[in-house]
């Protein structure tokens, strides 16, 4: 199935895909056919859908370096995680419409993988901009956010920044113990 309808929560969930219209490739999204008869201005929708996620891409782009991420500054990409998640919860909010394949549309976009896009909406989302040091290695903060406990994740970062762990190594055994201990 493409996409669906969510009955709980009358959430339209939809796929995005490149196609290609007189040479060059542009981004469609396809919506569920209940969608199209249901409700109206399908076609306003996905403009305005498209414009979200194409200033999100425009603000981000220069920000951040493609496909090698970790050569970026924290504190960018901080910020582009802020500007994914504000385009997808924009587009959720306004239009009640959940993108299946959100991460993957930003990571063809940006030309960076569709992990790293993860973690950048998990650093985000698990630390505060307070908690960024653009002197702390990627894979440090990588590893900080995979605990996926915000207060875990803060308390982690903390010990490197005590230097209590030294290094991403011991970051990353650091939080495998955590995520044992905890099941996650």
């Amino acid at each position: 199935m493409i996409a669906k309808t969510s009955n709980k929560t009358n959430l339209t969930k939809v796929k995005m895909i490149r196609v290609k219209s007189g040479g060059k490739e542009k981004w469609e999204i396809l919506f569920p056919l209940e969608s199209v008869f249901s409700a109206g201005g399908v076609t306003e929708k996905r403009e305005r859908i498209l414009s979200i996620i194409n200033d999100a891409v425009e603000s981000i782009a220069g920000q951040i370096s493609k496909k090698h991420p970790s050569r970026s500054k924290a504190s960018k990409l901080f910020l582009a995680g802020k500007t994914i998640s504000n385009a997808r919860q924009k587009i959720l909010k306004d239009y009640g419409i959940e993108i299946s394949n959100f991460l993957d549309i930003f990571a063809q976009l940006l030309k960076i993988d569709r992990r790293n896009v993860n973690y950048i909406l998990q650093l985000y989302s698990s630390l505060r901009e307070e908690d960024i040091d653009d002197s702390i290695p990627w894979t440090v903060y990588r590893y900080c956010v995979s605990t996926k406990d915000k207060k875990k994740s803060r308390e982690v970062l903390n010990l490197y920044k005590e230097g209590k762990l030294k290094s991403s190594s011991d970051v990353r055994r650091y939080v495998k113990m955590l995520n044992d201990e905890h099941g996650l």
